[in-house]
């Protein structure tokens, strides 16, 4: 069964959203449903007449809202850590389906005082960090983007992150690198101790 809903807030954070249900052309307004970000499907919506009026001022108050909650510290480094952890994420994704076993990628615009912190950079001294095998620390990433974002199972083939790269850039960009490996099994428990001998033999770590 489909209700056609009008958002009014998202939590990144809990990724769930708060929204009025939409019955018989009218927004019920006094009605408010919490609904799980996964269970929502994008649909276009036409309003008319009141209920295009009502959804607009509903709209520029939700808004205003989310404006006003940027202005807290804490809800906006929430926010911002929502934000570049999905985008990592989705960075990620990408970099497991291309053909190439590095790929560069680029967030736009830091925003200083949540991404320092996220990352440990120090800008001008430390403009760059490395998680990886190598440097012992790719589980240091977990935190932001949860458990076993670093792998891909396909065909009987894991697909594995071996570093990420981050680099604040001159302009205040946020870049990176993601190189990833290919192990030819499927892997479960443990599954980084089985990547780090796989890399030692390889004579890569």
């Amino acid at each position: 069964m489909e209700t056609e809903v009008i958002i009014s807030n998202i939590d990144l954070v809990k990724k769930t959203a708060v929204c009025w249900p939409k019955i018989h052309d009218k927004i019920e307004e006094e009605i408010t449903i919490t609904l799980k970000l996964s269970h929502l499907m994008k649909k276009d919506i036409v309003l008319k007449g009141a209920a295009k009026k009502l959804g607009t001022s509903l709209a520029k108050k939700a808004f205003k809202q989310t404006l006003a909650n940027l202005q807290d510290g804490s809800y906006r480094e929430r926010f911002r850590k929502q934000q570049v952890a999905d985008a990592l994420h989705r960075e990620v994704a990408a970099a497991f389906r291309a053909p190439s076993r590095r790929k560069n990628f680029d967030l736009g615009l830091m925003s200083l005082d949540v991404d320092l912190q996220i990352f440990g950079l120090a800008i001008p001294e430390s403009t760059s960090i490395e998680y990886s095998y190598i440097k012992n620390n790719i589980d240091k990433l977990d935190d932001l983007l949860g458990l076993r974002w670093d792998v891909h199972e396909q065909d009987g083939v894991t697909r594995y992150v071996t570093s990420v790269r981050v680099r604040a850039t001159q302009d205040l960009s946020l870049t990176g690198t993601i190189r990833i490996a290919d192990y030819e099994a499927v892997v479960t428990g443990k599954y980084r101790e089985v990547f780090r001998q796989h890399m030692n033999m390889s004579g890569t770590v």
